[in-house]
């Protein structure tokens, strides 16, 4: 008896988890944004599966535990089948609302019907090991949804998605669980998820190097538009580069060469060990241009009053800083045209450090193109900052009044918990 029991539990979980798992059966589908047909044809096709499934079940019950009385579950799929059918003709005569009413009526009773089912299980003292099967087919359909949604985005890992995929074939899966191989099915399922997970670690760890070349080609271009800003207005560079701790105006070059060349030798899974020489090359380069910005520059030839503003117009916080959002404004408040390196208007990020140093946090994806605010000219910038460390930090954005060489800059400064 025992033995029929649990091949009886399988057949009814997997018509549990197929049915009212993958398969919405509650009055929130009908608010599925289709149009009125589809709306009533997809709830018809629900409940039909729905019925089929509950008559393979009753099917199962009369032949291996004849003595379960079901007499009600019976009675409710009876009741169910002839709202169905009812559906049925409300939709051929184009009642399309009374269609979806029939059918979501349909599938309650059909719900009706699992809920004693479950309960006639539990009365026959097999609860735990019908949660426990149930709860393992509920993970491997999870495991193959998220697979799928994968699958539509990052084509470089399809191989070892299609191989996770294999693991949980549902046959198979079935077939296991009928022999009572629970532990095969759990380890089929964690095996799965292990393959996933490396395989998306394996693609992050193979973008970091992308990521940090990236960000090095724009500390380059902000280095040389910086340099020939300086000497276009007549600054002694050299002593500039000096008294930041460069010997001439190469040396910043070569360290970034060398930095890259570092990167590659060292391959993907350890470049994220050489993120702090970047970072310092990064500071290094805003200590240059916070000496930049002190040195004395060539007024206005035309009179007119460079002048820029920031602020922070909404700063929103989700999931205890997961992450944050900040909608900044930056503005023209001068009476002269200004002109930005990208397309972000140099906005950057930076955090107070030990000391109350600023030091460079995050720098925003941006199109190196130059870009210009007109006088009273008004733009917003949507940044996202990812799991931010609580401490004080400042919007910072910079401009140059192409005239004169004369650098114009502004910042906002902001407190995360």
């Amino acid at each position: 008896m025992k033995r029929k029991v649990q091949v009886l539990l399988i057949s009814m979980m997997l018509a549990f988890v197929v049915v009212f798992v993958q398969l919405p059966i509650s009055p929130v589908a009908a608010a599925t944004p289709l149009g009125e047909v589809e709306k009533a044809e997809a709830l018809i096709g629900i409940a039909k599966k729905a019925s089929l499934r509950i008559e393979y079940i009753l099917n199962e019950v009369k032949e291996k535990a004849a003595g379960i009385n079901i007499t009600k579950v019976e009675r409710l799929y009876e009741e169910g089948n002839a709202l169905l059918s009812q559906a049925k003709v409300a939709i051929r005569e184009q009642n399309y609302g009374d269609a979806v009413r029939l059918a979501i009526n349909a599938m309650e009773r059909f719900r009706e019907a699992r809920m004693i089912l479950a309960s006639v299980l539990e009365q026959a003292e097999i609860e735990e090991e019908f949660i426990k099967a149930q709860g393992l087919l509920v993970a491997a359909n999870r495991t193959l949804e998220r697979i799928e949604r994968l699958k539509k985005s990052l084509s470089e890992i399809q191989a070892t998605l299609e191989t996770a995929e294999n693991l949980l074939n549902e046959d198979e899966i079935i077939g296991l669980l009928q022999e009572g191989k629970v532990s095969e099915v759990a380890h089929r399922i964690a095996e799965a998820n292990r393959l996933i997970c490396q395989a998306l670690k394996s693609m992050a760890e193979e973008a970091v190097p992308n990521k940090m070349e990236r960000f090095m080609e724009r500390l380059q271009e902000r280095y040389d538009a910086l340099i020939g800003k300086l000497q276009a207005t007549g600054v002694d560079v050299r002593e500039l580069l000096s008294e930041t701790g460069l010997k001439n105006a190469n040396e910043f070059r070569e360290n970034a060469q060398r930095l890259k060349e570092a990167i590659k030798s060292v391959g993907p899974k350890n470049a994220k060990g050489l993120m702090g020489q970047l970072m310092s090359l990064a500071n290094g380069l805003k200590k240059l241009e916070r000496k930049a910005w002190s040195t004395p520059s060539t007024p206005s030839e035309s009179g007119g009053t460079p002048a820029l503003s920031v602020e922070i117009a909404e700063k929103r916080v989700t999931g205890n800083l997961r992450w944050v959002f900040l909608d900044v404004v930056i503005k023209n408040t001068g009476d002269v045209r200004l002109q930005f390196p990208n397309s972000v208007y140099g906005l950057t990020i930076e955090r107070k450090g030990e000391g109350g140093a600023w030091e460079l946090y995050y720098s925003p994806m941006s199109a190196q193109v130059i870009v210009f605010l007109e006088p009273g000219q008004t733009e917003h910038i949507m940044v996202r900052l990812n799991q931010p460390q609580a401490g004080e930090y400042r919007v910072h954005v910079q401009g140059i009044y192409e005239q004169s060489g004369q650098t114009v800059e502004a910042v906002a400064e902001f407190a995360l918990p």
